[in-house]
């Protein structure tokens, strides 16, 4: 499959827009095609709160 072609303007622009992102950088948090979270900007500490938080609830699920 060739990639190269598939990261042209209106593809950007069609994804920014259809996730409402309005700056980078901007981690989204989706579960079965939906956001569940959002963290617009860099924050270290957020961002690793965010994963370790998820990761915690997808264990736990799969231990259930």
């Amino acid at each position: 499959m060739n990639l190269e072609g598939i990261w042209t303007t209106g593809f950007v622009q069609d994804v920014t827009s259809e996730w409402e992102i309005r700056a980078m950088p901007t981690f989204l948090f989706i579960k079965d095609g939906k956001q569940i979270d959002k963290i617009v900007g860099a924050n270290k500490d957020e961002l690793e709160k965010k994963v370790q938080y998820y990761a915690s609830l997808s264990k736990s699920l799969s231990t259930a």
